[in-house]
């Protein structure tokens, strides 16, 4: 399920289960983040995360999970993470 965007600080707050931060940097490997259903994926702007956006989620839990080499656009990171979760769920039923 997809949710309508919301303000980055509702999101960190509102997450519960798996959370995910798509980072361009400082990011770990998908399959050591993913720990429940369900889980969130925040996808950040254009430009990246603020260092201050960062340490936010991190100190509420979030994983930074990075996907690979070079920057994706918002909308192409959004298509790649929720397929590689998509993925990884249904791999480890």
């Amino acid at each position: 399920k997809f949710d309508d965007p919301i303000a980055f600080e509702a999101a960190v707050e509102a997450a519960e289960g798996t959370k995910i931060l798509l980072a361009e940097r400082s990011g770990e490997l998908l399959q050591g983040a993913l720990v429940r259903s369900p889980a969130w994926v925040l996808v950040g702007p254009e430009g990246g995360w603020t260092d201050d956006e960062l340490e936010s989620a991190r100190g509420r839990g979030f994983s930074l999970v990075g996907l690979g080499e070079g920057v994706l656009r918002a909308e192409t990171a959004a298509i790649v993470g929720a397929t590689l979760v998509r993925h990884e769920f249904r791999r480890n039923r």
